[in-house]
């Protein structure tokens, strides 16, 4: 009987595995990102973290493009 159970986990374990990885396989052809990525800063403008949340946003963008370009 313990067998039958082992049989029935391990088939479980690879049905979800197989499944789980089905999305991750179809979304592989979509290029990132399809529309503009807007950040939100909930402190006040100005602040540090306002200004750490622009360096930020340049500095993505500039890697985007230029990955974008090649």
């Amino acid at each position: 009987m313990f067998d039958y159970v082992e049989r029935i986990a391990v088939a479980g374990m690879l049905s979800c595995a197989v499944l789980c990885s089905i999305p991750v396989a179809a979304q592989e052809g979509a290029p990132f990102p399809t529309k503009p990525v807007r950040m939100v800063i909930h402190i006040g403008a100005g602040s540090s973290m306002d200004i750490v949340g622009r360096v930020l946003a340049q500095e993505l963008t500039e890697a985007y493009l230029k990955e974008e370009r090649q």
